[in-house]
């Protein structure tokens, strides 16, 4: 499965080579995936935020002429996948008829790079903690569909929310846990197109913060211009 041109791959894979810290390297799968929740976003979320995911805080760059091309790489492909965002064209990256059992990883690691991209802007997607308490009856059908997409989402990436999820349903033949989690890969392309049509939905009706309409600039960010995210650990 191809998340990246031939180009891009290279590229990409030569800034993920600057990153020593080998616990807080994102591999291809999670950076695209990264990049996808920024794209699907209604509201601008600036390249501070989500550079700070990618390059951590361990950077070997040869000099500050290195640094702007690894940051310039970045910023093409994400200016791409927004604009492809605003155009209706981005969609879910993996095509399921081709895609072999064993490669269910890169689909995981995707998704976990798709929930750090979320996590940007959690009152968006309502997967902040005090959306946790809200009684879903009080919710119009459109958020709790939003929820429901989220928590699909949520429990492939983040291992600690799957407590609970392999308990039977009452009146249900009980379900072992590779059953369920393939259950939720199966819903995932769904869920992943659910909260596609939300944020272009928000962004139409100016809901949200209109995204920049200009690319960009390689400039404006760079490496280590806020703090680190938490890569591993849950909702905000």
């Amino acid at each position: 499965m191809k998340l990246f041109t031939a180009k891009d791959k290279k590229n990409l894979t030569y800034v993920l080579s600057k990153i020593t810290d080998p616990e807080a390297t994102l591999c291809l799968e999670e950076l695209h995936g990264l990049l996808f929740g920024v794209a699907i976003t209604p509201e601008p979320i600036t390249p501070g935020e989500w550079l700070s995911i990618v390059f951590g805080e361990k950077l070997h760059f040869d000099d500050e002429q290195d640094a702007e091309t690894c940051t310039g790489y970045l910023l093409d492909v994400c200016n791409r996948m927004i604009n492809d965002s605003n155009k209706g064209k981005l969609v879910f990256p993996f095509d399921y008829d081709k895609l072999k059992k064993a490669e269910l990883s890169q689909v995981e690691s995707w998704t976990c790079g798709l929930f750090l991209g979320l996590s940007l802007r959690p009152h968006i997607w309502r997967i902040s903690k005090e959306d946790e308490n809200i009684d879903s009856k009080e919710l119009s059908g459109d958020i709790r569909k939003v929820m429901d997409c989220c928590d699909i989402i949520t429990t492939i990436a983040v291992p600690e929310e799957r407590e609970g999820i392999y308990e039977p349903i009452p009146g249900l033949p009980a379900k072992g846990p590779d059953e369920v989690m393939e259950m939720l890969y199966i819903m995932l392309p769904a869920a992943v197109e659910g909260l596609r049509q939300h944020g272009a939905k928000l962004r139409k009706e100016n809901l949200c913060v209109e995204p920049p309409k200009k690319k960009i600039n390689r400039k404006e960010s760079g490496p280590g211009d806020s703090d680190k995210k938490n890569k591993k650990g849950g909702k905000n």
